[in-house]
């Protein structure tokens, strides 16, 4: 099964909570790709990154990016590994500013909106398989569409027992908060 790295770049020195938006990605498309979640907060993604390249396995690089500080340490990974693996970027940054950040000579892909659903296309495309719709936005490809969830129902549920943990390839709870987030709504509640 091909590869797909999602990394959350370190934003402070504060204690991390779970990167629930990169979890929920990884359940979407466990069953199409293997998709690893890396968290800069509390490992060096550099070097597991570095020994999934050895595989030849890795389809692109995902990153999480908010506006401010996080900014600087998602462009220092994003220019230690464009060339080697498409570089995409998705979250509230990308989002709010999607041409300005791909823009940026590191970035290939800019997820806007949701990234479940147009995570998945853009592997399907990477991956040379067939997509009906392209949600996502690409230096090449100037015409995009901002996926959005119809129902919050649709938000794939994240079962954290160890059998669906190991099942999805996501982290462990060492080195996060010892509390979960729960997710009531998605989207901005402001006209």
């Amino acid at each position: 099964m091909k590869i797909a790295l999602l990394c959350f770049p370190a934003v402070n020195n504060e204690k991390p909570q779970y990167p629930i938006g990169l979890y929920k990605i990884s359940f979407f498309c466990r069953n199409y790709y293997k998709v690893i979640v890396l968290d800069q907060r509390i490992e060096d993604v550099y070097q597991k990154i570095d020994s999934y390249l050895k595989t030849n396995e890795i389809i692109c690089l995902g990153i999480s990016v908010m506006t401010g500080i996080q900014i600087l340490n998602a462009i220092e990974i994003s220019k230690r590994y464009h060339g080697k693996i498409p570089i995409v970027w998705g979250g509230i940054h990308p989002t709010i500013t999607p041409e300005q950040t791909l823009a940026n000579d590191y970035i290939d892909y800019v997820i806007i909106g949701e990234g479940e659903e147009a995570f998945l296309n853009l592997l399907y495309f990477l991956d040379e398989k067939n997509i009906d719709e392209e949600k996502f936005l690409s230096k090449n490809n100037n015409k995009f569409e901002v996926n959005i969830l119809k129902q919050f129902s649709e938000i794939p549920y994240i079962d954290f027992s160890a059998e669906k943990i190991n099942e999805a390839y996501l982290i462990g709870r060492d080195g996060f908060l010892r509390a979960f987030n729960i997710e009531t709504s998605r989207g901005c509640p402001y006209s």
